[in-house]
């Protein structure tokens, strides 16, 4: 619309990191086993992270510092 192309190089995080967040504070209360994209089977408690590890892989440009973020800040969310 304005043949301004400076927002190509902007980079943007999403909301992805909220919802890393909230899959740390779910794990930590849920018990159980996660399926990992129905491949693997892990502890309910180790669900994000073994995602964290395999989205990377699958995905090697996702924002791995954005997700690791979102699962720290869950994690401190629910030790308190």
């Amino acid at each position: 619309l304005t043949r301004d192309e400076s927002f190509a190089r902007q980079h943007a995080l999403g909301f992805s990191g909220v919802i890393f967040a909230l899959a740390a504070c779910e794990a930590a209360r849920g018990g159980g086993r996660r399926s990992v994209f129905g491949v693997i089977e892990v502890p309910a408690r180790l669900y994000p992270w073994a995602l964290l590890v395999a989205m990377q892989v699958v995905i090697p440009n996702v924002s791995f510092v954005g997700h690791l973020g979102g699962l720290v800040v869950g994690s401190l969310e629910v030790t308190g």
